[in-house]
């Protein structure tokens, strides 16, 4: 137990004296928003070296989709708590499925943004709705358990148009996030 208190090198979460490669957890006041953006870089991150640097893609799918859909489920907890908070409403219980944050991020656009349409929104609904089908308890690419879509296995996943749909998806979810901080 000494070992654990001590720091004289063994522990894992620490900083030390070369202040740039040490992290810093409390850097806004907007944590979510933090935590998210950090989501969605890190899978960035991960297809741009798997397609530059031609590394193994059949093992780093499996964290690619994964951060993509924590991503979502943070973006739309973010949007929510910022939500809720425009409106007035109380704190609410979130949970993790992606339809129900994504259905609670969608009545507040309705009315932030009265106008907005179905097609407005419709690259998220498509995003919500394919996740929905291969991972609905975000367990799918943390375990390799794989649903099924239509009945048929899902075998591929192309990750240039993985991240280019996400991206698409970042941009809607990004304006949304900034129109509800700033309202």
């Amino acid at each position: 137990m000494n070992e654990i208190n001590n720091d004289n090198g063994k522990r894992f979460f620490r900083s030390d004296q070369d202040w740039w490669n040490n992290a810093c957890l409390n850097f806004r006041n907007d944590h979510l928003n933090g935590c998210a953006e950090g989501y969605k870089e890190a899978a960035d991150v991960l297809v741009h070296q798997v397609i530059e640097q031609k590394l193994t893609i059949d093992k780093l799918i499996y964290p690619i989709v994964f951060l993509y859909r924590h991503y979502l489920e943070i973006r739309f907890k973010e949007i929510i708590k910022n939500g809720n908070s425009y409106l007035d409403n109380p704190v609410d219980n979130w949970g993790h499925g992606l339809t129900d944050l994504w259905n609670k991020v969608r009545h507040i656009v309705r009315i932030r943004w009265p106008e907005t349409t179905d097609e407005d929104l419709q690259a998220i609904c498509d995003c919500v709705n394919e996740f929905k089908e291969i991972d609905p308890k975000s367990t799918s690419f943390r375990y390799a358990k794989f649903s099924t879509i239509e009945g048929e296995s899902l075998s591929y996943i192309n990750i240039r148009n993985l991240h280019d749909q996400m991206e698409k998806v970042e941009e809607i979810l990004e304006g949304i996030s900034m129109g509800i901080k700033y309202s």
